[in-house]
């Protein structure tokens, strides 16, 4: 029987907050705002979310976000950045070695 061992430095790099692309810097967040919304994200990707409606609800609970738009060009700019995160989060856990959506088992000493 062969057993997978998950190193420390594996879990560390799965569970390190990773927001990559980052929220563009010309979206109208505040500084709080960023930070809560790059929490929430976070949740979702950390848990292999793929529902992109998950996602953009935080988005639209977002007070400066919703505020300065609402159009079809900003739903659409949105949408995408939402693609790019989750795409960027799979390509970087296949480079860990991890299967995509699927964390690894819980770490035990």
């Amino acid at each position: 029987m062969t057993t997978d061992i998950i190193t420390t430095e594996f879990r560390d790099s799965w569970y390190a907050p990773r927001i990559d692309p980052p929220i563009p810097a010309h979206w109208p967040v505040t500084g709080e705002e960023r930070g809560t919304l790059e929490d929430a994200l976070w949740r979702l990707l950390s848990t292999g979310e793929s529902d992109t409606a998950r996602y953009e609800y935080y988005f639209w609970e977002t007070p400066s976000l919703r505020d300065a738009y609402g159009s079809a060009d900003w739903d659409g700019e949105v949408r995408a950045y939402i693609r790019q995160l989750i795409d960027s989060r799979r390509a970087y856990i296949a480079a860990l070695g991890g299967v995509p959506g699927t964390p690894p088992e819980p770490f035990t000493c």
